[in-house]
């Protein structure tokens, strides 16, 4: 889509995990991913390249298309680290 970007991210788990949540899947009438929240002191804020609204494209190399919201976070806890790609607008 014009005016979006592909952004690949590789974030670190902190002390509170990786500081964003997620909204949408499956269960949601097949709702894309997205992020939802954003905790300020988490590493994803505090990496700087997502934002609330940005979409999830793949999480750890697996795409989200049809995904589960429960999937999607058994996949996001893993590993130590989360590799995800997002499509954001700047």
């Amino acid at each position: 889509m014009l005016g979006q970007v592909l952004v690949r991210i590789e974030l670190a788990r902190g002390p509170k995990g990786f500081g964003f949540s997620i909204r949408g899947g499956r269960e949601f009438d097949s709702m894309p991913l997205f992020i939802l929240k954003m905790a300020d002191d988490g590493s994803a804020a505090l990496d700087g390249r997502s934002r609330i609204g940005d979409q999830l494209i793949e999480i750890n190399g697996r795409s989200t298309y049809g995904m589960s919201h429960t999937d999607a976070i058994q996949i996001i806890k893993q590993p130590p680290n989360v590799n995800l790609l997002v499509r954001s607008t700047p």
